[in-house]
């Protein structure tokens, strides 16, 4: 995410039904930042309550938040860091200002651990941790491919260094939906010169945001490319992948009280956002 100079207060839309997997991710990071900050059994259920979760998606996620914990509550070679001195690092937000850019990027990440600490491992360090779900047909090669081609990897280590925090890298801990469940630790590292460009490109991406909304207006569709993820995913029905698919490509003036029933307001799940 990137934020603006002077912000824009508009929270936009979010599709009304939320989809399995994410209802999924997002009852397993709730259980886990319950798990790491020690959260009563009331709070947590208030949380999960207040999350309208789907039922399914419940059942899973408590599923394997349950696997992940069995699997990792005993591991000495993950330590959970201080963010300073009254929080733990879970679910912490941050802001990063961007050198030689008034934009900023924030985000929230799910932990800063140390690695490994007191081996001679080379992986031994200070890494952002990043907890994911995955289905049955996940591997831990496809995983690992998948992360080293994604961009938030560049994302997060930049924001950290640039907070002072000398990560190594952003380490992946996956949990799956095997029976029993299977459990990958996947590092990433960037190199300088990569984490450099990225640093370009969300500046870059800033700007053009902000050379539309006041060239164009929000109300306009904006050109943007196809041939990337979701727009060029297609399931077996057909269908897209981008949940804004009805909404591509039409002004606001076109659209019709059906289309916008199928969204709601977008509420910001970061408070810097707001």
């Amino acid at each position: 995410m990137y934020k603006a100079p002077l912000g824009d207060k508009k929270t936009g839309i979010s599709p009304a039904q939320r989809s399995f997997w994410l209802d999924r991710g997002s009852v397993f990071h709730l259980l886990m930042e319950a798990h790491n900050k020690g959260w009563s059994k009331e709070k947590t259920d208030a949380k999960l309550k207040e999350g309208q979760f789907d039922a399914k998606a419940t059942q899973n996620g408590q599923a394997l938040f349950a696997s992940f914990s069995q699997r990792y509550n005993c591991d000495k070679r993950f330590s959970i860091q201080q963010w300073n001195e009254s929080n733990i690092a879970s679910e912490i937000e941050f802001e990063a200002k961007i050198p030689g850019s008034p934009h900023s990027i924030i985000g929230k990440m799910d932990e800063l651990i140390s690695y490994c600490e007191g081996t001679t491992n080379s992986d031994a360090g200070l890494w952002v941790g990043d907890y994911k779900t995955a289905n049955a047909k996940a591997t831990e090669n496809k995983k690992r491919i998948e992360f080293e081609d994604s961009s938030q990897s560049d994302f997060y280590i930049n924001a950290m260094r640039l907070l002072g925090r000398p990560v190594k890298g952003m380490l992946y801990r996956v949990v799956t939906e095997h029976v029993p469940s299977q459990h990958y630790i996947i590092p990433i590292t960037r190199s300088e010169s990569r984490l450099d460009v990225a640093l370009l490109n969300i500046h870059q991406t800033c700007e053009m945001i902000e050379m539309m909304l006041s060239t164009f207006s929000a109300e306009k569709p904006w050109p943007h490319p196809g041939s990337s993820f979701p727009c060029n995913w297609r399931g077996i029905n057909g269908r897209s992948n981008c949940e804004f698919e009805t909404l591509c490509r039409r002004p606001s003036s076109e659209l019709t009280q059906a289309d916008l029933d199928q969204f709601v307001p977008n509420k910001p799940h970061l408070s810097l956002m707001e």
